[in-house]
C-alpha cells in the first residue's frame, strides 16, 4: 500500500494489523507514514484490528479537507491501545479533519493527546484517555498548548475540537486547553458526555476560547484538597449545562471574564 507513494494518495478504507496487503497496513506506524508521505485524495478510514500500537505525531496531510477526512477506528472493547512514552501518545502538530473513535490511549509523559500548531477539526468519541496518578503540574490528559514542556502555553493551538462519550483519567489536568490570548481567541471546543476521574487539581481548565460547549460531563475523584472541577476563564459564547462535579474541594465551577476583551 503506497510503497514510495507508487499507488498515489490514499483513498478509501484500510485495515491496520496483520500481513501487508492492497488495503492493509501491518502497523499503525506504517499507516501514519503513508498519510504523511503520500497524502489523500478522498475520505480515508483506518480500522485497527487489535493490539498495542506506538504513539505517533500527525501533522498536515496533503489533500485533507472537510470532505477528505481521516478516521481511526479502534476494535471492540478497547481492543486497540496507542501507548506513548514521550511528550504525547497522540501528537497533533498542525493536523486537521481527523477523528479517533473507540481507542484506548495512554502516555506517561506530559500529554496523552497534545494539540498545537493550528490543529483544527479534530474529534475524539468513545475513547479512553489515560494518564497517570501524577501530581506534576506539567501534565494534562487532553491538552492544547504551544509548548512541549508546559501544558498552559498560549498560542494558535487548536480550534473546532470535539471530545465526547469518553473517559479522561489521571494527570494534574484532565483538560488544559489554551487559545491565543484575550484579544485573539481560538474558536470551537465541545466537551459532551465525558467522565473525568482521578485528576490531581483540575478536571477541566480552559482559557481564551470562543464558542465553547461543556455539557453532560461527570467529574469525580479529584485528588488535591484545593481542587477545581471546572476552571473556565476568558471564554466567550460558552454554554455550561447538565454537568455533575463531586469532590472538588475549592469549587465545582470557577468561571470568569466571559465575553471580556479589556479592562472596560
Amino acid at each position: 500500500v503506497c510503497t514510495d507513494c507508487a499507488n498515489g494518495p490514499l483513498n478509501g478504507t484500510y485495515t491496520v494489523g496483520g500481513a501487508v496487503g492492497p488495503n492493509n497496513f501491518a502497523t499503525l506506524d506504517s499507516a501514519i507514514g503513508a498519510l504523511q508521505g503520500c497524502g489523500i485524495n478522498g475520505p480515508v478510514v483506518f480500522n485497527l484490528q487489535g493490539g498495542t500500537h506506538n504513539g505517533f505525531t500527525l501533522g498536515y496531510v496533503d489533500g485533507g479537507n472537510a470532505t477528505n477526512t481521516i478516521t481511526f477506528n479502534g476494535s471492540a472493547n478497547f481492543g486497540d491501545s496507542i501507548v506513548g512514552t514521550t511528550s504525547a501518545a497522540v501528537d497533533l502538530d498542525g493536523a486537521s479533519y481527523v477523528s479517533f473513535n473507540y481507542l484506548y490511549i495512554h502516555n506517561t509523559g506530559l500529554y496523552v493527546v497534545w494539540m498545537h500548531n493550528g490543529s483544527h477539526h479534530l474529534s475524539f468519541d468513545g475513547c479512553y484517555l489515560a494518564g497517570d496518578a501524577t501530581t506534576s503540574s506539567t501534565s494534562a490528559v487532553f491538552g492544547a498548548s504551544n509548548s512541549s514542556t508546559s501544558v498552559t502555553s498560549l498560542g494558535d493551538n487548536a480550534s473546532y475540537v470535539n471530545l465526547s462519550n469518553s473517559t479522561i483519567e489521571g494527570n494534574y489536568y484532565g483538560i488544559s486547553f489554551y487559545g491565543s490570548g484575550s484579544t485573539s481567541k481560538n474558536t470551537g471546543l465541545t466537551l459532551i458526555d465525558n467522565e473525568f476521574t482521578d485528576q490531581y487539581y483540575y478536571g477541566i481548565r480552559t482559557y481564551y476560547m470562543d464558542s465553547v460547549v461543556v455539557q453532560g460531563n461527570y467529574v469525580s475523584n479529584l485528588r488535591n484538597t484545593a481542587s477545581y472541577g471546572m476552571y473556565i476563564y476568558y471564554n466567550d459564547n460558552i454554554s455550561i449545562l447538565e454537568n455533575q462535579v463531586y469532590g472538588a474541594s475549592t469549587s465545582g465551577i470557577s468561571f470568569g471574564y466571559s465575553n471580556y476583551t479589556g479592562a472596560t
